[in-house]
């Protein structure tokens, strides 16, 4: 909320500053945001469970 505050008061008042340090704030949120998927994606991806004798579902 606070980085959309920043581009919001960067445009209102035409500042050259706030909108790059929005800009570059927001690079790195999206950046960070990838990051965190692609980390989710590789833990979550070990392949499916295991069989439990006497189960109806994998473990």
């Amino acid at each position: 909320m606070v980085v959309s505050l920043v581009g919001f008061a960067g445009t209102c008042y035409r500042n050259t500053f706030l909108m790059r340090l929005y800009l570059v704030v927001m690079f790195v949120v999206i950046v960070v945001l990838i990051g965190f998927i692609i980390f989710t994606y590789v833990v979550t991806d070990k392949g499916s469970g295991q069989r439990v004798m006497n189960r109806a579902y994998s473990e």
